[in-house]
């Protein structure tokens, strides 16, 4: 009779991702998760010409006037805004 012998180390109840490698994927992920929050928040943008909609002015800064502002980023002169986002006076507003 011939013995067969599994080779899988998950098969002997090794997990079949290393352990450095799960911590990155985690890692990965937590700051992925971290980055789209942060990019949900609207920020204080430098004031450039008049503030953007949803926006006021405080201290040389355009601030948003609730949690729920759109994001907004200065516009590049000569460009048009990034696909979704419009412009709102020197600014361009993320669409949502």
């Amino acid at each position: 009779m011939v013995s067969v012998v599994d080779f899988r180390p998950w098969a002997q109840g090794a997990h079949p991702v290393p352990a450095d490698l799960r911590q990155t994927t985690t890692m990965t992920r937590t700051l992925t998760i971290v980055g789209v929050v942060l990019l949900a928040t609207p920020l204080p943008q430098p004031k450039i010409g008049s503030c953007p909609f949803g926006y006021r002015e405080s201290g040389g800064y355009c601030t948003p006037v609730s949690n729920h502002t759109r994001p907004a980023v200065p516009r590049i002169k000569g460009k048009q805004c990034p696909s979704g986002w419009m412009q709102s006076g020197a600014y361009c507003l993320q669409m949502r």
